[in-house]
């Protein structure tokens, strides 16, 4: 079976074309299969939990890296363009967590959050996965939401119905 993931991007004015104006830019799906995302450059990150005596290693493509490749990030937007911006990961049971783009795009943060497919070498657990959200140091891992089944951007401030 093959697991799908969707991200949606819903932005405006994110891309200027010169005196007319900021162009507007309608939303961009982006079928993250597990094909899609060999795809893209994987890392491990390394948690542990409050409860664990050992690290855990987590395997996956860094949300950053997504966002990139899908032409969402400082290297292609201007910094005032990402910082309006934040990112919505929805689990299989309705849970969301939300993260500034800010939050994750290298030019602002060392931060790293993992879209994350493996653990310790092996796939996730089936009530984990297929993707799994591993945000490192951060005191409570309230936002390493499992059972990932969308990711969407939107922009703050502007009139968006989010699901």
């Amino acid at each position: 079976m093959i697991a799908a993931v969707i991200i949606i991007v819903a932005t405006q004015g994110c891309k200027e074309t010169g005196a007319a104006g900021p162009e507007k830019i309608q939303p961009v799906e982006l079928d993250l299969t597990p094909g899609y995302l060999s795809k893209i450059e994987h890392s491990t990150v390394e948690a542990k939990g409050k409860n664990d005596t050992a690290a855990r290693h987590y395997e996956g493509v860094p949300l950053w890296r997504i966002l990139d490749h899908a032409g969402i990030s400082s290297g292609k937007m201007k910094p005032k363009e990402i910082v309006k911006r934040y990112l919505v990961a929805q689990g299989k049971d309705g849970f969301k967590v939300v993260f500034s783009l800010a939050e994750l795009d290298t030019a602002f943060t060392k931060k790293e959050v993992l879209l994350a497919d493996k653990l310790n070498g092996q796939a996730l657990a089936a009530d984990r996965g297929p993707y799994q959200l591993i945000v490192r140091d951060e005191l409570r891992p309230t936002r390493n939401c499992y059972q990932i089944v969308k990711l969407t951007v939107y922009e703050a401030g502007a009139e968006n119905k989010q699901d």
